[in-house]
């Protein structure tokens, strides 16, 4: 089936593959592209050191790959990070207390907007 897939919120960086999905476009940059750009603005300001607090789905997992790969290439050290389950407040809390507790001053949140209700 040739029908094209316009997918506006689509940012997995696995969706870039032409094989598997021929007809899908996105106005979006996908995930490594993304996170490329967030670690050049964190470095363009200074910042050396963060922590990655990200969401414990496909979507997070990949994400926070996207985000470890762009930072290891540009030399952004993190120094903590942790996932947490959407729905699950403790594991929210406990991924905080962890990065809290590392001393970073920049935490990089990887969710998406329905989190923000938890």
């Amino acid at each position: 089936d040739a029908t094209p897939v316009i997918a506006y919120m689509a940012t997995a960086s696995s969706l870039t593959d032409r094989d598997t999905y021929p007809t899908l476009s996105r106005p979006v940059v996908h995930g490594a592209v993304w996170m490329e750009r967030t670690v050049q603005a964190l470095i363009a300001m200074g910042w050396t050191r963060i922590a990655i607090i990200y969401l414990n789905d496909a979507w997070g997992r990949e994400t926070f790959g996207d985000a470890t790969s762009a930072a290891n290439a540009a030399g952004l050290s993190i120094v903590v990070s942790s996932d947490f389950n959407f729905g699950d407040r403790s594991s929210m809390v406990n991924a905080i207390s962890k990065v809290a507790s590392s001393g970073a001053r920049i935490t990089l949140c990887l969710h998406y907007a329905e989190i923000a209700t938890i």
